[in-house]
């Protein structure tokens, strides 16, 4: 059983990791992008809205992972993508009711309805 449970924290700890190195790549060629002198302004407004928007986006993910780990999870990994919320919960069943609790903070910190709620023991 503790294998299992240390293959867990790998595999929330790999998500996160890729997830964060994933942001962290987007947002260094976004910097560059407007840093970059012989980017056109509108280029370089694109990519300012573009870094702002994945600045929002992080920051909704994170409030939402502490918000669902409030409830008494031992850890929650959240992504937005497009108009998706997706959040993987380290449980090994979700029940109906702690589905619309963690259902209803992610719409109300993404203002997205479109939420896939993960068990992952």
């Amino acid at each position: 059983d503790d294998k299992e449970t240390l293959g867990n924290q790998d595999y929330f700890y790999s998500l996160r990791s890729e997830k964060d190195q994933k942001d962290a790549v987007t947002m260094q060629q976004l910097d560059e992008l407007i840093a970059d002198e012989q980017t056109s302004q509108e280029q370089k407004d694109l990519a300012t809205n573009e870094l702002r928007e994945k600045t929002m986006i992080k920051d909704q993910e994170g409030r939402i992972e502490v918000n669902v780990k409030n409830k008494g999870y031992d850890d929650v990994l959240c992504s937005i993508e497009g108009n998706t919320v997706r959040i993987v919960v380290k449980t090994d069943e979700i029940t109906d009711a702690d589905s619309a609790q963690i259902q209803e903070i992610a719409e109300n910190i993404s203002g997205i309805s479109d939420v896939i709620i993960e068990p992952k023991k």
